[in-house]
């Protein structure tokens, strides 16, 4: 039985998209507390726990934002890295 509200009424597809959106949220606010690197590692895990046909649209988006967000100096850390290889995947 569903229920008649929030994510739980959602398909399957929508649901996935909007837990990794939220984790991806959550991940940007890491960010803008300062912790780029965090905010890389669970933007990664948020991607890589979906299959990859869910990988795309909004999903992908907010990802690639924050991912421009994070100034140059830290791409060459590793938790960046890892994030920009996930995104091009």
């Amino acid at each position: 039985m569903r229920a008649s509200r929030g994510l739980w009424s959602c398909p399957a597809d929508q649901h996935h998209d909007a837990h990794a959106a939220e984790n991806i949220d959550a991940a940007a606010c890491a960010h803008h507390d300062g912790d780029s690197e965090e905010s890389c590692r669970r933007t990664v895990a948020a991607l890589t726990g979906l299959p990859g046909d869910y990988r795309t649209g909004l999903v992908h988006r907010r990802a690639q934002d924050l991912h421009e967000a994070i100034p140059a100096q830290y791409h060459r850390e590793r938790a960046v890295r890892d994030l920009r290889n996930v995104l091009a995947a």
